[in-house]
């Protein structure tokens, strides 16, 4: 599987706890395969740093800095997405 090329061109991903560890690992794999790729965590300093690595290497990615412990913001967050 570690070889297997997916294309994920056109479709979006949302990555909660994305800036590091696991999370930025599924986001860079996700943004690698063509997706648009949103990350949302609570650290901004390491929403930052993400970014800038994806970006280089992937093209933009939205981010949302945000917790996300509350159905209503969900909601309002899910909205914003890729206008």
């Amino acid at each position: 599987m570690a070889g297997t090329k997916i294309d994920l061109s056109g479709h979006n991903a949302i990555v909660t706890g994305g800036a590091a560890g696991m999370g930025l690992a599924m986001a860079q794999r996700l943004a690698r395969s063509g997706a648009n790729v949103c990350i949302w965590d609570l650290d901004r300093d390491a929403i930052d740093r993400a970014v800038a690595e994806l970006s280089a290497n992937a093209g933009d990615v939205p981010i949302q800095n945000s917790a996300i412990n509350k159905a209503r913001r969900v909601f309002i967050l899910f909205s914003g997405l890729w206008r």
